[in-house]
């Protein structure tokens, strides 16, 4: 639990945020009595926070931050950066403290909440852009009405924003139909009309590739359970993640965290103890939801196989080869599929051969002109659904850096990293078993299950270089 004083979003020199709490501030110079320092205007304070912090100790993603201003009589100043914006919030400590004299931050939970508050700021943001110049005023408006009703009077209460803008937008009804069961906290409102229920099963694969005899292959998968349920009334509804498998080159579950709103017991479609079914029975909240996350033990099979050779020809120029394989078990359907082809320590492009044609897709230059995307697209074409790229890559030799940016990557030591999203794909065998939904009061809902396999770190490393590898 905290208490605010004011919030603020920084974009450069400008304010675009800004709500303080009156009522907060007469009970802290109350109880401060002459220690008390009243927070200075908008722009006042944009300057002597701009001054505290200094353009250059700001990295792209700081961890949370507790400065001090006006000479120290303003404290705790919590601030983050995100998404190309300055969060920032002063807390209330109750606790006795001057300028010279404050309590360690370890002993104020306070920080810790008001950290987290400014974190759920930045996800109700974070659909709408990425950079400073994507948010646009009327977002900022929206916010204003969202933070009066997730902290009214300073306190946060609920960060539940699709809760909240619900609540906005229509209010509460004039009466709800009673119901013999107490409504959760995480479901202020109840649906009416269309019932729907989706499950989405994400696998997230790490995978490291090195084509050399003495270092394996590498990789690693895990599962998100998402869940989103349009159904009406507070039901209860069970269903079972069929998980068992006998096959060798598939991974088994290893451990499963489910939602604080689940419970979780295993049984099959009757009800009874069964191998291979794990049941999870919960009342749904009313957006989409983590319902589990889940580990598998044992090593899965690699999706798309890869090779990758770059060769210096000279201190500004390198050959490369991408060779890649979609392997048979595997689906043939993406969402997107591309590779990035990183040249580390030498410099921003300067040309690549024109006649560049990769078997598939198209290759463009990153923003930065340090890295060749390849675009392979929704599908690996061919009867061996195979494709590759090769490409001669010149560099500026002027504007080459003198001290490597990565020490290791330099000379043959590279790799490329994939970034994919597999359709109608599982690696794990774990899947939502549609007969075992169970539904009280009973309903008929049209229900969704969809399956996804994601590239989380995907890398393939050079063939004739070194590589990073762990020992076991």
């Amino acid at each position: 639990m905290c208490t605010l004083r004011g919030i603020w979003i920084f974009r450069d020199s400008e304010v675009v945020f800004s709500r303080r709490y009156p009522t907060v501030e007469n009970r802290v110079s109350l109880f401060s009595g002459s220690h008390y320092t009243q927070i200075p205007v908008d722009a006042e304070l944009r300057g002597q926070f701009e001054a505290a912090v200094g353009p250059s100790e700001r990295p792209d993603e700081p961890p949370v931050n507790v400065l001090s201003l006006c000479g120290g009589a303003l404290w705790p100043v919590v601030w983050l950066k995100r998404l190309g914006l300055l969060f920032v919030t002063i807390v209330v400590v109750d606790d006795p403290w001057t300028p010279t004299h404050k309590p360690p931050l370890i002993e104020l939970p306070c920080i810790t909440a008001a950290a987290a508050f400014l974190e759920d700021v930045v996800a109700l943001l974070a659909p709408f852009g990425s950079a400073a110049s994507d948010f646009k005023p009327s977002m900022f408006a929206e916010l204003q009405v969202a933070v009066a009703k997730a902290a009214p009077f300073g306190t946060p209460r609920d960060t539940n924003w699709v809760a909240i803008g619900t609540m906005a937008r229509v209010g509460f009804p004039a009466s709800d139909v009673p119901s013999a069961s107490r409504r959760p906290a995480w479901k202020p409102f109840l649906h009416r009309g269309r019932q729907k229920l989706e499950f989405r099963i994400q696998e997230r694969i790490q995978c490291a590739q090195y084509d050399k005899e003495t270092v394996p292959d590498r990789a690693i998968l895990s599962g998100i359970l998402y869940c989103k349920a349009e159904l009406e009334q507070l039901p209860e509804v069970s269903i079972c993640l069929a998980t068992g498998t006998n096959r060798r080159d598939v991974p088994t579950l290893a451990g499963i965290v489910v939602d604080p709103c689940v419970q979780i017991g295993s049984g099959d479609a009757s009800g009874s103890s069964a191998s291979g079914f794990t049941k999870l029975t919960f009342t749904p909240p009313l957006e989409q939801f983590t319902l589990a996350k889940f580990s598998l033990s044992g090593a899965p099979a690699i999706p798309i196989r890869g090779f990758y050779q770059m060769k210096p020809v000279s201190n500004s120029t390198i050959r490369l080869l991408v060779q890649l394989k979609l392997v048979d078990k595997a689906y043939n359907s993406f969402e997107f599929c591309d590779v990035t082809v990183p040249t580390f320590n030498r410099g921003p492009i300067a040309k690549h051969d024109t006649s560049i044609t990769p078997t598939n897709g198209s290759v463009a230059l990153s923003a930065d002109r340090q890295a060749l995307v390849w675009s392979i697209g929704t599908k690996f074409s061919g009867k061996n659904q195979e494709c590759s790229l090769s490409a001669i890559i010149h560099f500026d030799a002027d504007q080459q850096p003198p001290v490597p940016d990565e020490p290791f990557l330099t000379g043959a030591n590279a790799y490329i990293q994939l970034r994919f999203k597999m359709l109608d794909a599982s690696l794990s065998g774990v899947s939502v078993d549609a007969p075992t939904l169970s539904i009280y009061p009973a309903c008929k809902p049209q229900l969704t299950i969809e399956r996804e396999v994601v590239a989380d770190d995907y890398v393939i490393w050079n063939s004739v270089g070194n590589a990073r590898f762990s020992i076991q």
